[in-house]
Order: structure tokens, then sequence, then C-alpha cells
């Protein structure tokens, strides 16, 4: 994961070296996606709103907020419901035509619920739990046509990795 966070920073400071689109202020985008992590398959959809161009006085690096709203289930140490909602801000660039590779947090809260195993591992207990959340983000979407395109993301929350794809639409 480490290594995946420098390479994307490293592409976005490549900024003066490469010619692109740019992701820049008022470009809005929406993503539904699905993955894997530690546990099982989540789901998930983000909306974005580019806010700032010329991020740093860097040509070519936008800004972007938004939205963000996944959920997944597991059954490891019992049956549990994760639900995660939250805002997060992204750094964007294009080295590349139509490839806009971005690096960024989500901060927000992870709502637990379900029955837990405790002491004793036979015994499933009721609980429920909000987790604050600051979670770094690394993807890249690639815009197969103007308005479509397909995305990947990997972020890690508590311990838990994950994996996704999907489709992007932009507007």
């Amino acid at each position: 994961m480490k290594k995946l966070l420098i390479l994307c920073a490293a592409l976005l400071l490549s900024a003066g070296v490469l010619q692109a689109q740019k992701f820049g202020k008022g470009t809005q985008t929406i993503k539904l996606g699905v993955g894997i992590n530690n546990f099982s398959v989540p789901v998930m959809a983000e909306y974005e709103l580019g806010i700032v161009d010329n991020l740093a006085t860097v040509s070519g690096l936008g800004l972007g907020v938004g939205g963000y709203a996944g959920f997944y289930h597991h059954k490891l140490h019992g049956r549990n419901n994760n639900f995660y909602v939250g805002t997060q801000g992204l750094a964007h660039y294009m080295p590349v035509s139509n490839l806009d590779v971005y690096v960024g947090a989500m901060i927000g809260a992870r709502f637990r619920t379900g029955k837990h195993s405790g002491d004793d591992k036979n015994v499933l207990e009721e609980a429920s739990r909000v987790l604050p959340t600051i979670t770094p983000v690394a993807g890249g979407r690639y815009q197969l046509t103007p308005g479509f395109g397909v995305y990947a993301n990997l972020a890690i929350d508590h311990g838990v990795y994950f994996a996704c794809a999907g489709i992007a639409f932009e507007f």
C-alpha cells in the first residue's frame, strides 16, 4: 500500500513533464463500484466536485471534494454489517490523455452493527459501534468516452484493506 501511495504521489508531482487534460474546477464525477477486502465484497458510491485548478500552482493538478458511502457484510467473529459515510478530498492529475490518477483521504464514520463473539466464542452478543475514520485513498480513472469511464481505488481503514473497481460518470 505504501509503495502504491508513493507511486501515485510521484505521478502527481510529474505535472510539468507531460501534457494532458485536467481534472479541475467544475468537473463532477459519480463512481459506483464493488471490491474486495479482508473479509467480504464491499459496494461503494462516490460523488466528487472539482473545486481548484492548478493546485499549489502546479498546472494540471486539481482538487476535488465530495461524498462517499460504502457497505460490506462479513461473518468473521460473528455477523457484522459495516456502513461507511464520509467526505473526501482528492488531488488529481492526468499524466496521459484520459487517465486521471488521484490520492487523498476520506474522513467520516463507520457504523458497525451485528452479533459479535465475546470471550466465549460460542456466544454471540448484539453490538453496535460508530468508529471515526480517516482513510487514505489512491486510485485512477480512465475515460473510455466523454462522460463515461472505469476506475480502481485502494484504501485502508482500521486495518481493513479495500480494493475497489467500477464505473465512473463525468459531467
